[in-house]
């Protein structure tokens, strides 16, 4: 999928060549999504393009865990999905049309790709999340001396949409402000243990594939949220 959007990208800057443009760089933040810097490209006709890499820094984890948990009505996924995108990092394509006389308001999309990586508690989070039964598992982790800790992988595509408004500050600097919503497109998780005889097992393979689902399924059904964005860029 990210091969897709990566050509669609490609082939929508191929068109923008074709008009006068100016590149420029972007340092902007998106809440609760993303904050990432990049290359944008703007043309004579209204259009910009953007492709920058950024991250998901804590204060957005725990809003977006926070969200899940409210929606949800599931207050033990705050922790569970805080802990899943402790660490990440994401690639952050966009688009957008300027309109009215001036170009200064504009609508767009975007597309976020995050991946994460993070651990857990067995028994004090993802228990309490999914409300399974991980007593075997938790008792195998005891005889082997091995931490009560689950570790979480995770691929994520994010979807926004959105209109703003952006200020001219001189000939090269431009101020932006947008709201939108955002929500999940599609989501993988992996769950490991420190016992990869257990994980490998049918009994194991089976525990952990289903609460990889009561995840995914939680956040692609609550993963919807509304969206505060800002940001500059320079155009040179």
């Amino acid at each position: 999928m990210l091969c897709r959007l990566l050509f669609i990208f490609v082939m929508l800057t191929s068109c923008l060549a074709q008009a006068e443009i100016r590149f420029g760089l972007g340092l902007e933040t998106s809440f609760p999504t993303q904050a990432s810097f990049g290359v944008s490209m703007r043309s004579t006709s209204g259009v910009i393009v953007f492709a920058g890499l950024g991250i998901l820094p804590p204060s957005y984890s725990q809003a977006i865990g926070t969200f899940t948990a409210n929606s949800s009505g599931n207050g033990g996924y705050q922790k569970l999905v805080e802990d899943a995108l402790e660490k990440n990092w994401l690639l952050h394509l966009k688009s957008q049309y300027h309109f009215s006389s001036k170009k200064r308001w504009y609508i767009g999309t975007s597309l976020i790709y995050l991946e994460s990586q993070g651990s857990s508690s067995l028994t004090n989070t993802l228990a309490v999340a999914t409300g399974r039964d991980y007593t075997i598992l938790q008792n195998l982790l005891n005889l082997a001396n091995k931490e009560d800790n689950i570790t979480l992988e995770g691929e994520m595509f994010i979807g926004e949409i959105y209109g703003g408004y952006r200020i001219p500050l001189g000939s090269n600097f431009h101020f932006f402000a947008s709201f939108g919503f955002s929500f999940v497109l599609q989501v993988d998780t992996e769950m490991t243990t420190e016992l990869p005889n257990f994980d490998s097992s049918n009994v194991g393979s089976s525990l952990l594939n289903d609460s990889e689902s009561d995840l995914e399924a939680v956040v692609l059904e609550y993963g919807l949220a509304p969206s505060l964005s800002f940001g500059v860029q320079y155009w040179f």
